[in-house]
């Protein structure tokens, strides 16, 4: 007797094989192999990609949140240095309280966010007007105001120096605080006139008042616009500068016999 199972029982156990070491889809279910690195019937990965496998839309909206994450980052970098920076931003608001040929007092106050040095010492460009001026025949007495002397009229100019005295801890300006330093004289130096003014023009007679910041940097270099330029100028009235010119004559006077 023939049998004829003998020559089907070995295909039949390959396919049998074939189909055990088979292993179903983790998404879909669908019967793969086992070396499948994706899905025949739903297109999945097998691997760790199955976690990242999204549609176009789902990956649109998560590179617009990563786009608006690196935005969020670089603005808020920007803030972060830019307050940063800010601690060391100096703002000192300083007036003349009273200058003379032997001290000059000048009242600060600080509105930046850091502490700020003040000046060890002031230098003041003061004119002396010709005799015959309009400027040099005024009288405080019988005029209500002193005018201001024009470039036509300066004969020559002076630099007053002024240097601090006392503690040297004044000098050293809080932030929301106000001070009255007192400077004094120290030297008078004749100066060449630059005679590159307009006549006509009112001559500015003025004390520079440089401050910096706790970093020893001057307030120029940190904000170098216009506004920092006129803190540091600070003119000299017109009645201040009339109160020089008897000095000024006198010093003139001595230093030329």
């Amino acid at each position: 007797m023939k049998i004829t199972a003998d020559k089907t029982l070995p295909s039949e156990i390959v396919k049998l094989r074939i189909i055990t070491k088979r292993k179903r889809c983790s998404i879909c279910a669908s019967i793969i192999s086992p070396k499948a690195k994706k899905c025949i019937q739903c297109g999945s990965y097998q691997d760790a990609r199955r976690f990242l496998d999204i549609g176009n839309t789902s990956l649109s909206l998560v590179i617009a949140f990563l786009t608006l994450l690196l935005l969020i980052f670089e603005k808020s970098q920007g803030l972060y240095e830019n307050i940063q920076a800010r601690k060391f931003d100096v703002k000192v608001n300083r007036t003349i309280h009273s200058i003379g040929k032997d001290e000059l007092v000048v009242l600060y106050r600080n509105t930046g966010y850091s502490e700020a040095i003040l000046p060890d010492g002031i230098i003041c460009i003061v004119p002396l007007a010709k005799v015959e001026s309009h400027f040099n025949n005024q009288s405080p007495l019988t005029n209500s105001s002193i005018k201001q002397i024009y470039n036509e009229e300066v004969l020559s100019e002076f630099v007053f120096s002024y240097s601090v005295t006392g503690d040297i801890n004044q000098l050293v300006l809080h932030k929301e605080q106000s001070q009255l330093v007192t400077y004094r004289f120290k030297e008078l130096v004749p100066v060449t006139s630059q005679g590159s003014l307009s006549p006509s023009n009112e001559y500015n007679s003025y004390c520079n008042v440089p401050i910096e910041n706790v970093n020893s940097n001057p307030e120029w270099k940190i904000e170098p616009d216009v506004e920092v330029f006129n803190r540091s100028v600070l003119s000299l009235s017109a009645l201040d500068v009339f109160l020089f010119q008897k000095y000024l004559r006198d010093f003139t006077k001595e230093n030329t016999e």
